[in-house]
């Protein structure tokens, strides 16, 4: 798979890579787990590629077709 031969730590490579799919990623993410939740999902690759990072700001309504 070619995602093993990629710098993952390269900077904005992820946001490079996959766009405004990133920061919507994240946003879902900050919406279904806690802070402490977060810490718990976590792993080496979220926090190397800024996965793992929450987004202080979510659209409204972000979720609302989910529930």
């Amino acid at each position: 798979h070619w995602g093993k031969n990629s710098d993952w730590a390269f900077p904005d490579l992820v946001t490079d890579m996959f766009g405004n799919k990133a920061l919507e990623w994240r946003q879902y993410r900050t919406a279904f787990l806690s802070t402490q939740m977060a810490s718990v999902f976590s792993n080496d690759f979220l926090q190397t590629t800024g996965l793992d990072a929450l987004e202080q700001q979510l659209p409204n309504g972000l979720t609302d077709s989910l529930l």
